[in-house]
């Protein structure tokens, strides 16, 4: 579906702008009816269509596999019109996914079961929305169709030199070249193409609803104020006050309660099933394959770390006394900030003698953390360095800066460079407000995984959607702004989903 040309539609190789690669993507696309349809096949045949309990379409994501099978099978007749908009049922089946997945069917599962409280928070916005439409209707009904005029009533030949104006004190009042200020009548007079603006309940709810979202609203204010009075500007603070701060929060607290019901219930269920399971045992986390590979290969290694005990030699205990000096640290600590501050230094167009003094710098900061690692390796043993993961971490970075200082004069390995400030982190042992703050964040990071994997799941059934809808199609398309292929169609819903500069693509459509 990603390789999928919108203005091609391949039945067969001869036909009009069909290219080989959309050929093979037609020829697949029979594949995969063929093979979802055999899995609905089989699953019906096993489990029973519809009256036995635990039927085939007594299970909601069944029920969607089937329509979409349906649906499949229903643009291969010939004559079908509107093939695409039948195909585009397809992207639903990449929702299957979420079954497989247990966190991110809790996700899934949380956002359905928030749907009925959702809807009436939904119902409160829409409320909100026609309320404030309906007063937008009553106040700026026509306004944004003003502009400054010549005589003639002709406005600046660019676009881009409008300016809207007032017959009232307190707007913009016209002069200059262009005195008059004229309401030129015809709907494309207003901005963005003739879309923003509230000459009827349609464009007065789509421009509110854009108010809400907080997009391009101190725009759409600055020109309403041109328009009517400074006075206007009280709608729009409290449009953005009531609809984009208030109502929103209140759904996202309706999400927030929904997840944390869902996941009691999930863990309380799987503590049941543990329970009651015969054969029980205590869970045990499993570990990864890279943690598995590591101690494969250590317990190889073993032996050569553990001939010889270095730490307990006179040269690994004054090592000791060395790297766990109150002073020793501070000097550390004092080379990563030099280090740091090297590092801002480098600019376009760096003098010569400013450029070696840099190196040499970062020469002897290399050193230093070099011959910190060292010391470390011989007080604690490579067994008892590697256990901390700051040494590795450390260590890591220090072998990386020797690579880079000894391959200095190769551009390929000079990217390592930025590297080196990723040892600013080793500032947490000493900041222990920090050293919180960043474990949080990645204790955080890890319970949003399920919602970021739903997040991209969402992300490319809308990419794709995007393209089958809006692949050259868009009136002024944008080079950077499209859903002309499935890459930049991705973008764009990306950049929308972030909520910056979305309504562009909505004028363009």
């Amino acid at each position: 579906m990603a390789l999928e040309d919108p203005e091609n539609d391949c039945g067969t190789k001869e036909e009009k702008h069909c290219d080989s690669v959309q050929y093979i993507v037609s020829l697949f696309e029979y594949v995969f009816i063929a093979i979802f349809s055999w899995e609905c096949i089989v699953k019906i045949v096993s489990m029973g269509f519809i009256m036995a309990p635990n039927a085939y379409l007594r299970d909601g994501w069944n029920v969607l596999d089937f329509v979409v099978v349906a649906v499949s099978w229903t643009s291969l007749i010939p004559g079908i019109s509107n093939l695409q908009a039948l195909r585009t049922f397809r992207l639903f089946r990449t929702l299957r996914s979420v079954t497989h997945v247990p966190a991110m069917k809790v996700v899934v599962t949380s956002l359905i079961k928030a749907l009925p409280l959702l809807m009436d928070v939904m119902l409160l916005i829409g409320f909100l929305i026609t309320v404030f439409a309906i007063l937008a209707l009553n106040l700026f009904m026509g306004s944004l169709r003003r502009y400054c005029t010549d005589e003639n009533g002709t406005p600046p030949e660019s676009v881009d030199d409008w300016q809207h104006c007032s017959h009232t004190k307190g707007g913009h009042f016209c002069s200059g070249d262009y005195p008059v200020c004229t309401n030129l009548g015809k709907m494309s007079a207003n901005p963005n193409f003739g879309i923003t603006n509230y000459d009827n309940f349609g464009y007065s709810v789509l421009t509110v609803f854009q108010l809400t979202t907080a997009e391009g609203w101190t725009d759409i204010m600055y020109r309403t104020m041109d328009a009517t009075t400074a006075g206007s500007v009280v709608f729009y603070l409290i449009v953005i006050w009531i609809g984009a701060m208030i109502a929103l929060n209140i759904a996202f607290a309706a999400l927030e309660s929904s997840w944390g019901e869902v996941e009691a219930e999930s863990r309380e269920k799987a503590k049941q099933e543990h329970l009651l399971s015969p054969t029980s045992k205590p869970q045990q986390k499993q570990k990864s394959r890279v943690i598995v590979l590591i101690e494969k290969a250590w317990i190889k290694l073993e032996p050569f770390f553990t001939t010889i005990d270095i730490a307990k030699t006179p040269v690994g205990k004054f090592a000791k006394v060395i790297v766990e000096s109150i002073i020793v640290e501070r000097i550390v600590l004092c080379a990563i900030v030099i280090n740091t501050i090297v590092l801002a230094v480098y600019r376009v167009g760096i003098g010569e003698a400013e450029q070696k003094a840099t190196d040499r710098i970062n020469f002897v900061m290399t050193i230093i953390f070099a011959v910190e690692m060292g010391l470390k390796l011989l007080a604690y043993n490579p067994r008892g360095y590697v256990r901390d993961s700051m040494n590795m971490f450390d260590g890591a970075i220090v072998t990386v800066s020797l690579v880079e200082l000894v391959l200095s004069n190769s551009n390929r390995f000079s990217v390592f460079r930025a590297l080196r400030l990723l040892r600013i982190l080793r500032l947490m042992r000493s900041w222990t407000g920090l050293r919180h703050m960043l474990q949080g964040l990645v204790l955080s990071l890890k319970a949003a995984t399920s919602l970021l994997l739903v997040m991209l799941l969402l992300l490319f059934i809308f990419a794709l959607l995007g393209k089958q809808l809006f692949g050259k199609k868009l009136k002024y398309n944008d080079q950077r702004y499209n859903y002309d292929d499935f890459l930049w169609s991705f973008a764009s819903v990306f950049v929308t989903f972030t909520g910056e500069n979305w309504n562009s693509p909505m004028y363009s459509a």
